[in-house]
């Protein structure tokens, strides 16, 4: 990232190590990305604090940035989160995972296409019971993201990296 190659990085990390306290945490998360793909240490635990965060869309970018920063260490934080409540939160850590891109991880990533068909046939009975398509959508991230192309590509992408490999 650009940011951190400025003359004045130091100053730069500095200040971005105080916005990890913002009150906001939409900053904080974007904060705590930049640090992330930086390399500082502080960024990433950060981005995992912020994937286990009570609101589903902090949940689904923390997801996503575990996948750009691509560091194994949050393998676990990304398992745990293949059984989020929300689908999205699922999809977006199918996704980082497929990135990370740990052959070791295909089993576990079918594993929960396979628990998360039997989830989203509940949220279905849900919608037929009376429940709105928005509800669905807000809470459980439901109709968000195509889970089988999801894991499809998350497949493909680690076994293309351990065919280079």
């Amino acid at each position: 990232m650009a940011i951190g190659k400025r003359s004045d990085a130091q100053g730069v990390a500095k200040r971005l190590m105080n916005l990890l306290r913002d009150r906001e945490k939409l900053t904080v998360l974007l904060t705590a990305r930049t640090l992330a793909m930086l390399g500082a240490e502080e960024g990433l635990v950060k981005v995992r604090e912020m994937a286990r965060d009570e609101d589903p869309k902090m949940r689904v970018e923390a997801a996503m940035y575990l996948g750009e920063v691509t560091d194994r260490r949050s393998t676990d934080t990304l398992i745990k989160s293949l059984k989020d409540e929300n689908l999205a939160v699922r999809a977006c850590a199918v996704y980082a995972l497929g990135q990370i891109g740990d052959a070791s991880m295909i089993a576990s990533l079918e594993r929960a296409f396979e628990e998360s068909r039997d989830y989203m046939a509940e949220l279905e009975k849900q919608l037929k019971e009376g429940s709105s398509d928005e509800t669905l959508r807000q809470k459980y991230g439901s109709g968000v993201f195509d889970l089988r192309q999801t894991v499809r590509e998350a497949i493909e992408a680690i076994q293309e990296r351990a065919g280079k490999s």
